[in-house]
C-alpha cells in the first residue's frame, strides 16, 4: 500500500508541476500554442482543477496525523508579503488549505492558498496556487508603492516548487518555496495586470 501511495504522489507531482510550468511559459509568450490544441487546453483549464481536487480527496488524512499547522513566514512578493503568519488545515493526506496575513510592498496582504503536499513523514514536496488581496493602507500602515494609487489589488501567487522538513513528531517544521506572482486586478493601474514576477518564501512553525 505504501508503494502505491508513493507512486501516486510521484505521478500527481509531475503532472501538477509540468502543467504549472507550461501555463507559465504560455502566459509569458515563451511558446506558441497551435490552434488545434486550444480546445483541449480550455477543457483542461475548466475541468482539470476540480478533477484534481476530487482525486486528492479520495485519500483522507490518517486519524493519528497532526492536521493543523501555524508558521511565521518571511519572503519577497510572497502570499504574505515580506513577513506574516500562516495557518493551514490538512483537508486530506495531500491537500492543505492555507490562509495568511502579512505586510508587504503593496500593504497588508490577506491570502488563501490550496497547497499540494506530497510525501509522508518528515519530508514533503509542496506546491500550490492561490489569491492574495493587497490593501495599501490599513490602520495607519501605508504600503502603496505608487502604482496602486490607494486602491486594493488582487494577486495570483503560484508556488511552483517547495520543500517541507519536520521533526519526527512534526511539532517543528520548516518550509521553503519559490514560484511566480502576477497582478490579476488593479483599479489603480490596469496596465500592470498580467506581468510576472518571481516570489520566494521561507517559514518556521509547527503542526498540531
Amino acid at each position: 500500500m505504501a508503494a502505491i501511495d508513493y507512486a501516486g504522489n510521484a505521478v500527481i507531482s509531475v503532472l501538477y508541476v509540468t502543467e504549472l510550468i507550461d501555463c507559465w511559459r504560455r502566459a509569458d509568450g515563451q511558446v506558441d500554442v497551435p490552434p488545434a490544441r486550444t480546445l483541449r487546453q480550455r477543457w483542461l483549464r475548466v475541468f482539470g482543477p476540480p478533477c484534481l481536487i476530487v482525486l486528492l480527496a479520495v485519500g483522507p488524512a490518517h486519524a493519528d496525523e497532526r492536521r493543523n499547522v501555524v508558521r511565521v513566514d518571511v519572503g519577497l512578493f510572497s502570499t504574505v508579503g515580506f513577513v506574516g503568519m500562516s495557518y493551514g488545515r490538512a483537508v486530506t493526506r495531500w491537500l492543505v488549505l492555507e490562509g495568511g496575513v502579512g505586510l508587504g510592498l503593496t500593504g497588508v496582504q490577506l491570502s488563501l492558498t490550496p497547497r499540494l503536499a506530497l510525501g509522508r513523514g518528515a519530508q514533503r514536496f509542496v506546491a500550490g496556487a492561490g489569491l492574495a488581496v493587497a490593501i495599501p493602507t490599513v490602520a495607519g500602515y501605508t504600503g502603496d508603492p505608487g502604482y496602486l494609487r490607494g486602491s486594493s489589488a488582487l494577486f495570483l501567487n503560484v508556488d511552483l516548487a517547495g520543500y517541507e522538513v519536520s521533526s519526527p513528531d512534526r511539532s517543528l517544521t520548516f518550509q521553503a518555496a519559490a514560484g511566480v506572482t502576477t497582478l490579476v486586478y488593479s483599479p489603480g493601474d490596469p496596465g500592470l495586470e498580467g506581468a510576472l514576477y518571481p516570489q520566494v518564501r521561507v517559514g518556521v512553525g509547527g503542526w498540531f
